[in-house]
């Protein structure tokens, strides 16, 4: 195949105009209106410093037409877009391109070519001019580095001593690190030579005084004690001033024990304790009672007494009718001193007689009897077993009135083999607990 030439060019063109001519026969069009392109220059739009966008309209003439924009900075133009094609038609339709790299605030002339195979046809003559380029950003002066500051040690202030009891305090200071990571402890002691250290704490970097504290225990009574706030940073140790604080007194306070707790019925008692704390040695302290109901307020009860040098104390009473609160107050003290509230319970007296005899069945009859000291008529009496190691109620009865500021009770019990028995008494009114009897073994054989 030869390469196209003029001859080439105008082939291809009869061969495109025969296509087009047997498509519009096949559709039954009548006579073509076809002809070479028609074209106008539109105007140039978006206008920048380097870029535009450069509209016209073109009428392809009926025919398969292609377009592009010629452009450049005089009117031979020199420059030119890609071609665009456009369908066959009769109509003008808008042809439009960006064109990019121009140079600031410069005129430029376009306009659109088209082509189709009946001819080429150029637009008019258009002009427009760039945008000015905008104006460069000023650089920024460089800035002069800061001088670095040179460390410097912490500045440390001691403060005052807070929370102190007679065998603690928690010390009080304040530090600014000047800019640096810190240690800080306190130092104290009997005297301004010090002696003993609270736990280093570590201190975040900064340039503010912050309140840092310290607990120091293990501090003896009524005692003067020196303190001063230390810190440590890379620049050097920072001492505070001294400062003193005296520790408190041992609180007086008072602890008191029954014995025997509980106690039977009549039988003495003894209320010992201690008084503790400065000054309790030889210190005067007054025994008092509240008896049940425990409505009657406490009063003083026998004589005074003087704790020993080690504070310890003793009170002793012939007996305790009924179950009885106990307080011992501290006497000649500024601040009242009063022990805890003890109660004393008071169990019932019981006695315990037995006897046997044989029946005619060959069984035994076991009788028992007593006396429950104070009275509790209507109480309840229940005879108990020792069986496998536990104490196993056998029978039970009620307690009658009886003399002598008592009451009793009895039971009968057949039995075939004895064994260890007792009696539990439950009282009926407040005054008293439970008592029980002693715990006797009892033989099945004729009495």
């Amino acid at each position: 195949m030869s390469p196209p030439g003029r001859l080439g060019h105008a082939l291809l063109a009869l061969a495109l105009l025969a296509g087009t001519l047997a498509t519009a026969s096949s559709a039954g069009a009548g006579v073509l209106d076809l002809s070479a392109p028609t074209v106008t220059t539109g105007v140039a739009q978006a206008i920048t410093y380097r870029t535009a966008v450069l509209t016209a309209a073109v009428n392809p003439g009926g025919l398969p037409t292609s377009y592009h924009f010629e452009y450049g900075p005089t009117a031979a133009m020199g420059t030119q877009t890609p071609p665009v094609d456009v369908a066959a038609g009769t109509a003008a339709v808008k042809a439009s391109d960006a064109v990019t790299g121009l140079l600031a605030r410069t005129g430029y002339h376009f306009r659109l070519v088209a082509v189709n195979v009946l001819g080429t046809t150029s637009g008019a003559d258009a002009e427009f001019t760039t945008a000015a380029a905008p104006a460069a950003a000023k650089p920024k002066p460089a800035s002069k580095p800061k001088p670095v500051p040179k460390p410097k040690p912490p500045v440390v202030r001691t403060g005052a001593a807070n929370a102190v009891t007679f065998e603690s305090a928690t010390l009080r200071g304040t530090i600014n690190p000047s800019g640096q990571p810190a240690t800080y402890f306190f130092q104290y002691g009997p005297t301004a030579q010090y002696g003993r250290e609270s736990p280093a704490a570590p201190l975040a970097a900064g340039t503010r005084a912050v309140v840092v504290t310290g607990a120091i225990p293990g501090l003896v009574p009524l005692t003067k004690y020196h303190y001063r706030l230390i810190a440590v940073n890379a620049a050097g140790t920072a001492l505070g001033a001294d400062a003193t604080f005296a520790t408190r007194a041992i609180p007086l306070s008072l602890a008191i024990a029954a014995l025997p707790s509980p106690v039977a019925f009549g039988a003495p008692v003894s209320l010992v304790g201690a008084l503790s704390g400065t000054g309790a040695s030889g210190r005067t302290v007054v025994l008092q009672q509240n008896p049940y109901p425990f409505t009657g307020g406490f009063q003083n009860v026998g004589n005074p007494e003087l704790a020993a040098p080690t504070g310890a104390f003793r009170f002793n009473l012939l007996s305790l009718p009924v179950t009885t609160q106990f307080r011992v107050l501290g006497a000649g003290t500024a601040a009242a001193v009063v022990s805890p509230t003890l109660t004393d319970y008071v169990t019932l007296g019981v006695t315990m007689h037995t006897t046997s005899h044989r029946t005619r069945t060959g069984s035994f009859s076991l009788h028992f009897s007593g006396r429950i000291a104070p009275a509790e008529v209507g109480a309840r009496v229940s005879l108990q077993r020792l069986a496998a190691g536990r104490w196993e109620r056998v029978t039970s009865t009620s307690a009658r009135a009886s003399s002598g500021g008592s009451s009793s009770y009895s039971a009968t019990l057949r039995r075939r083999h004895g064994g260890f028995f007792r009696i539990h008494v439950t009282p009926v009114e407040g005054g008293h607990v439970a008592g029980l009897g002693p715990a006797r073994l009892v033989h099945a054989r004729a009495g």
